[in-house]
């Protein structure tokens, strides 16, 4: 953990904060159960970037995304009712919805997530990510009739300058300094 990635880190949750009407004032008042699924779902999706890291010098980011999507796909079957809503796919309007949402929105977004890990550290691509929530918005806004207001707009531009920190290379006295690190060891 650079000083870097700390700003751009804190930056990123607070831009989200304003992009999702957390900020300012609580103006988005979240549930209490819901707050905790975002938590929740946010430390999985950390522990998804830790375990796939590793793995992407040896499979390809479509393997590891095949065997990810099996596996949940196994674990949903048990733990949702979706056997009890097959009738639900009788509609073909269903069928357009879930299958792209299941490639283009679920596996593109993985396979470009882990193909992304090959090539960056696993906190640098998690904080690129966090852009997730301003295509929420503006894609909100585009198609839904949404609106947008001045603190979201805060928000996304404070998204953006961590993305633009976390991608920036590091000053030449940082690397010297690594450099040297890496001698002595």
């Amino acid at each position: 953990m650079t000083i870097r990635k700390g700003v751009a880190l804190a930056l990123a949750v607070i831009g989200c904060a304003f992009v999702v009407g957390l900020l300012p004032f609580g103006q988005g008042g979240i549930p209490m159960r819901t707050l905790l699924m975002g938590v929740l779902s946010g430390f999985c999706y950390a522990l998804y970037s830790i375990f796939s890291k590793p793995i992407t010098k040896r499979y390809s980011a479509l393997t590891i995304t095949t065997y990810t999507f099996f596996y949940t796909s196994i674990f949903m079957l048990f733990t949702s009712d979706i056997l009890k809503k097959t009738n639900q796919f009788q509609h073909g309007d269903v069928w357009v919805s879930a299958v792209l949402l299941a490639l283009v929105a679920t596996v593109g977004g993985f396979l470009f997530y882990t193909s992304g890990l090959k090539h960056l550290e696993a906190s640098k691509a998690s904080i690129l990510a966090t852009i997730e929530p301003i295509v929420a918005v503006l894609t909100g806004v585009l198609f839904l009739g949404e609106h947008l207001r001045g603190w979201q707009l805060l928000g996304i531009g404070l998204v953006l300058y961590s993305a633009i920190l976390v991608a920036g290379k590091d000053s030449k006295g940082k690397k010297a300094v690594n450099i040297q690190a890496y001698k002595i060891h």
